[in-house]
């Protein structure tokens, strides 16, 4: 299995760490895809506690990559494995894997739609990034997420943005769990009926909302092989 090298930690709020590592191998890696860190612990069934961690770096150097985490207060990965890796130590996974290439023609010509929630943000901003996506003036971007210190800030997903980016939203959403959820899918479906026409689409996070978007599009006409989606699920043991 691919190994990589950790070599800086950067906390970027109270609850999430920035973590940067060096591939031993080349990790060849699209923007948007993701990896499944073995943490080398196991469950009381011996079965053994993998986790899944979106590539938040640009494809452009895949000798390095970066992955951000949230510390959960039940999460055994986060808590056992994660906040115990110091600089120097040699990380376990497989992949980079990535649902949304369905074909050698998903990135085409034509309008981006991009939607993310939560900390899917992290799969999103590495998608927008990407070298096969030649025309970022024509990328609408929009990210529901709870407040400024959920996940990363912000300031940082701005500064990560290509400059030419057609449109971004920060749109404020009902934390993973709350009755309001609800309201927010009705929300994420208006989105993706004003862009149904886009050319490419990238649907990540609360997988209900994934779920009945790309549910909508297809409904409507859409191609399935344009609709990339990174569906997250809320792990709160792990």
């Amino acid at each position: 299995m691919p190994q990589a090298k950790l070599i800086q930690r950067q906390k970027i709020n109270e609850t999430t760490h920035l973590l940067t590592f060096k591939a031993i191998e080349e990790l060849k890696f699209i923007g948007g895809q993701f990896i499944i860190i073995d943490s080398g612990l196991k469950n009381e069934e011996g079965k053994p506690y993998k986790r899944t961690y979106s590539l938040l770096s640009e494809d452009s150097n895949t000798t390095e990559f970066q992955i951000a985490y949230k510390v959960l207060e039940k999460g055994i990965v986060t808590n056992q494995y994660l906040n115990q890796l110091k600089e120097d130590d040699i990380i376990t996974f497989s992949g980079p894997w990535g649902k949304f290439l369905k074909d050698e023609n998903y990135f085409g010509q034509g309008d981006i739609f991009v939607l993310a929630t939560d900390t899917a943000v992290a799969s999103a901003l590495s998608f927008v990034n990407s070298q096969n996506i030649k025309e970022k003036n024509k990328i609408s971007f929009y990210w529901m997420v709870p407040d400024n210190d959920y996940f990363l800030s912000f300031d940082l997903v701005k500064k990560r943005l290509p400059q030419d980016l057609k449109h971004f939203e920060i749109i404020s959403a009902p934390e993973f769990g709350s009755s309001q959820r609800s309201q927010l899918v009705e929300m994420a479906k208006d989105l993706t009926k004003k862009h149904q026409g886009a050319r490419t689409i990238l649907l990540a996070g609360d997988g209900k909302i994934v779920n009945e978007c790309r549910e909508y599009l297809v409904d409507n006409g859409v191609s399935e092989n344009h609709i990339g989606m990174e569906v997250y699920f809320n792990k709160d043991r792990v």
